[in-house]
């Protein structure tokens, strides 16, 4: 066992102040993106061939070389995880292996539960614990948002759009729009997402000619683009998109549309617009882990933070508020870890075959490393023995080691270096549900 650790008075936080970082550019980038697969996908959706987003995401990353990292198993503590004597043990820890390894600082990453209690610890030890470095985890950063985008438009005909469409389960809408199901939630949002940006982009082709009509050429030049690259899907098929001259006016002019549309059609418009928002923060959060791009993840971590504010999120608030502050400051308190996230240190890379695979740290937690602990009946109710759960938290790094090992040789890897989203019954199911979600939206 390890000692108690008395947490006495609280401490808050030092004053800091929030280091201005240029985003533009990568948030913009990112927006594009979403906007030109949205494009693509309709231009032949009777025979579609371009995949769904992170499909499409995949394809035009073929260029990028992938390596595994990889992943350990620290030793298990028998003990609640959200105790502060449990958190001061698992800090202690890591400076041990920070000093074992001779590194200048440490990375953590905690949910925020456990984010909280490590900073009023960091805080009340500051000279202690000066080189670990604390962050909050973008997995349950993410499932938060999702809970946020639940609750502003479920009584809004979210919940009925997305039964009545087919795309979620009477009985399971409840879990999906609480973000408690993570890949649930997220394709059903992609799918009502697309819909609207599909909608959008109808309405945007009458209002250039009415507003824009010297720029037709420059969309018809767009369409012929698409025409001819549609069926090849490709990081060099995106990098000529993205640099012809007609393509960037278009997708600016189909920008400055949507801005139209939240701020001079009507308080609907503004409002269903609000959900398009709010959805490019949640892919660009899912995008900057998959990509490991930091600038971009601190971008949309600042974008997140009034949503949170303004829907009572108040853990979520204060905590991302501390979050964003600390890590923009990086570049001065923690040079070295800078570095090392600026060069794709903000996720992990779990496979060897998905150029768009990396995911956030507290995900392959989540993942691989609690699913090889996990035992039949959870990590207590196997037996209620003290004995016997002893020796599990004793041994359960080795056992989960070995196990690893174990399914590694005996299990077919091939099957699972396809993605879901790049198989052609995927296409045709999502390209259905879409059509689907924009007949019950009228």
């Amino acid at each position: 066992m390890f000692p108690q650790y008395n947490a006495g008075s609280r401490r808050g936080p030092p004053a800091m102040t929030s280091a201005v970082i240029d985003t533009a550019k990568e948030a913009q980038l990112a927006v594009i993106k979403n906007l030109l697969w949205s494009i693509l996908r309709q231009h032949d959706s009777s025979h579609q061939s371009v995949s769904s987003w992170t499909g499409f995401n995949i394809a035009t990353r073929n260029n990028i070389v992938v390596m595994a990292d990889t992943i350990g198993y620290l030793p298990s503590i028998n003990a609640p995880a959200t105790q502060m004597s449990t958190v001061f043990e698992i800090l202690n820890q890591a400076k041990r292996i920070k000093d074992m390894l001779q590194l200048s600082s440490i990375v953590c990453v905690f949910d925020q539960a456990l984010y909280a209690k490590a900073c009023e610890v960091v805080w009340k030890h500051p000279t202690e614990f000066h080189d670990v470095v604390l962050r909050m985890g973008a997995f349950h950063t993410i499932c938060n948002l999702l809970a946020i985008i639940g609750k502003r438009f479920s009584d809004a005909g979210l919940r009925d759009l997305a039964v009545e469409s087919g795309i979620v389960a009477e009985g399971s809408i409840n879990g999906v729009l609480e973000g408690k199901k993570y890949n649930r939630s997220l394709r059903m949002h992609k799918i009502i997402y697309e819909a609207l940006l599909r909608t959008a982009w109808k309405s945007f082709q009458s209002w250039l000619l009415e507003h824009h009509a010297e720029n037709i050429h420059q969309l018809e030049d767009l369409l012929k683009i698409i025409k001819d690259l549609h069926d090849e899907t490709s990081q060099d098929m995106l990098q000529t998109m993205l640099e012809d001259a007609s393509c960037e006016e278009i997708l600016l002019l189909f920008i400055q549309f949507l801005d139209h549309l939240r701020k001079g059609s009507g308080q609907l418009a503004s409002f269903w617009m609000s959900y398009v928002d709010m959805m490019d923060v949640v892919l660009g959060l899912v995008r900057a882990s998959r990509e490991a791009d930091w600038v971009l993840h601190l971008h949309y971590v600042r974008c997140m933070i009034p949503w949170c504010f303004a829907y009572d999120r108040q853990n979520y608030a204060r905590y991302l508020s501390i979050y964003y502050g600390q890590m923009s400051n990086l570049p001065v308190k923690h040079p070295d870890t800078h570095a090392y996230m600026m060069q794709g240190g903000l996720s992990v890379q779990i496979g060897s075959y998905n150029p768009f695979g990396q995911i956030p740290v507290d995900q392959a937690t989540e993942e691989p490393v609690n699913k090889d602990t996990q035992t039949v009946g959870g990590t207590k109710r196997f037996s209620l023995k003290p004995a016997a759960i002893t020796k599990f938290y004793i041994t359960a790094e080795y056992c989960s080691v070995c196990l690893k090992q174990l399914r590694n040789m005996v299990q077919h890897q091939s099957s699972s270096s396809i993605h879901g989203d790049l198989q052609a019954t995927r296409n045709k199911r999502d390209e259905g549900l879409i059509h689907s979600t924009t007949a019950h939206s009228r």
